[in-house]
């Protein structure tokens, strides 16, 4: 009866500490994926960060073309060439402008 009370005893330890190893496995696997959840959730903000930042600057080049050629148009209407506007389309919503400042078919393009 002692040896059978000393296996059952070494079973019992036995499963008890695989349950401890599978237990502390499973806390380090949570672990490491919390940290590279928190890692790639960091990258996805600094590269949203730094695409907001392009695109701010992309739509200040743009008002700054558009303002360009905007006052290009206007010296043209000052100066008394006859300006007229012909549009193609390039994409949804979007337009070459065409403006022909004299016969000699010249023309002054811009996206609108």
């Amino acid at each position: 009866m002692t040896k059978q009370n000393d296996v059952i005893r070494r079973l019992q330890s036995d499963i008890h500490q695989v349950e401890r190893a599978a237990d502390e496995s499973l806390r380090r696997t949570r672990n490491e994926a919390e940290k590279q959840e928190a890692a790639e959730q960091k990258n996805c903000e600094g590269k949203l960060a730094k695409q907001q930042q392009e695109l701010a600057q992309v739509r200040a080049q743009y008002a700054t073309v558009l303002a360009t050629h905007r006052s290009g148009e206007q010296a043209l209407r000052k100066v008394g060439y006859p300006i007229y506007r012909v549009h193609r389309p390039v994409f949804e919503n979007t337009y070459f402008t065409f403006f022909q400042i004299s016969k000699d078919m010249t023309f002054y393009v811009f996206l609108k």
